[in-house]
């Protein structure tokens, strides 16, 4: 014989409601846009440190590396802050 958890047919129920099937939509386009943002800074955060090594002894290779580093990787993520940013305006 099996019992049915209180708690699990209490939250089906509540996932039927469309307020919460709102808010639940409205958090994860925010959550989306936060975990884009978060990528970014720590991008930006490799991005400095690369550039203050390549400036501690200045050679063309550190900084065609910082260079290259910071190009190859900023592009990708703010082509993901653009779509994210859209998301989350299109959702609200």
């Amino acid at each position: 014989m099996t019992m049915k958890h209180p708690v699990s047919s209490t939250i089906k129920g509540l996932i039927m409601d469309n307020d919460v099937a709102f808010l639940l939509k409205f958090l994860e386009s925010g959550m989306k846009v936060l975990a884009v943002r978060m990528i970014l800074i720590v991008t930006l955060l490799l991005t400095f440190s690369l550039f203050a090594w390549a400036m501690y002894l200045p050679d063309y290779w550190r900084v065609g590396c910082a260079a290259i580093f910071a190009v190859v990787v900023f592009l990708p993520i703010l082509g993901l802050d653009k779509k994210g940013s859209q998301n989350a305006q299109t959702h609200t």
